[in-house]
């Protein structure tokens, strides 16, 4: 009898189950009326992005609706009658790299873009704090060819130094920036840029720099003994120190290691603002950061 009795139970469950699993094939959940979705765009810098414009797209790639990021990077559509697949970018900066498309995943997107210097031309391009620099190649008194997205493959940051021969602050300035360098050059790069001299004005600048550097010193009489002159001189034949626009030289700017203009300064630097703008733009800790005065320097004095 209990042997019956626990038969008759096992067919009535396997009975219930079977009709549960009918009716919910027959009733399966409600399909949303209309889809939402948010997206946040990203970049490796932690810039924020506004006014990308995000097309959402359905399975067939059809054109459902668009928006342009906020002020936080983010785009928010709702109330579409189709169920978005894919989203396209336009309208992003250059210099940060992005996909063709992208797939949704669900209603919350995250899609990071990656920084990448610019293959153009300087050419009527105006660089303000913030932009991601052009590439470009330069040969420096040595011979050797200097191309910056090369250089920062190995180093964390490149400093950028515009001068000329007769500039008497950047002859000063000169021996302060050449020491600390020499300290940092195993993550640091240097490039100093001349859009006056040639490239035999510059030789001869060098080989003769002690000279000129207590010339304008005015210590002619007891000449100051300096090192050697050993930072990489190159001329600058690409216009690069018109797209910064300086008005006056020494100038010196900093690429940092997203290949981003974070600092600008015209007028020489100390030997202790130079150690810190090394140090702190080749420190393992370093988050991008732009830097928009000398009294911005952390650890400056």
């Amino acid at each position: 009898m209990k042997k019956l009795l626990c038969i008759s139970l096992v067919l009535a469950l396997t009975t219930l189950l079977f009709l549960v699993g009918c009716n919910n094939e027959e009733n399966p959940p409600p399909t949303p009326s209309t889809f939402s979705y948010v997206v946040d765009i990203k970049t490796d810098t932690g810039k924020i992005l506004q006014n990308v414009t995000v097309e959402f797209l359905d399975e067939n790639g059809e054109f459902l609706d668009y928006k342009t990021t906020d002020e936080n990077g983010r785009v928010a559509v709702e109330n579409l009658e189709k169920e978005a697949k894919t989203a396209l970018l336009s309208d992003v900066p250059k210099g940060y790299q992005y996909s063709e498309s992208y797939t949704l995943g669900g209603t919350n997107t995250e899609i990071l873009l990656t920084t990448q210097l610019i293959n153009e031309s300087h050419e009527n391009v105006r660089y303000q704090l913030g932009d991601i620099m052009h590439d470009f190649t330069v040969t420096d008194q040595n011979g050797n060819t200097l191309t910056l997205s090369q250089i920062l493959e190995d180093k964390e940051m490149v400093m950028l130094n515009f001068w000329y021969t007769t500039c008497s602050f950047c002859v000063k300035e000169f021996p302060d920036m050449n020491k600390v360098y020499d300290q940092h050059s195993q993550k640091a790069g240097f490039i100093g840029l001349n859009s006056v001299n040639n490239q035999v004005s510059i030789n001869n600048f060098i080989a003769n720099f002690d000279t000129v550097y207590n010339k304008y010193n005015n210590t002619e009489a007891s000449p100051i003994d300096v090192p050697d002159l050993t930072l990489p001189l190159a001329i600058d034949n690409q216009g690069i120190e018109n797209a910064f626009g300086f008005s006056s030289n020494p100038a010196t700017v900093v690429i940092d290691r997203y290949g981003v203009i974070s600092f600008i300064h015209e007028g020489a630097l100390s030997e202790s603002q130079l150690e810190s703008l090394f140090a702190f733009f080749t420190s393992e800790d370093y988050t991008h950061t732009e830097l928009s005065g000398v009294s911005q320097i952390p650890g400056s004095n």
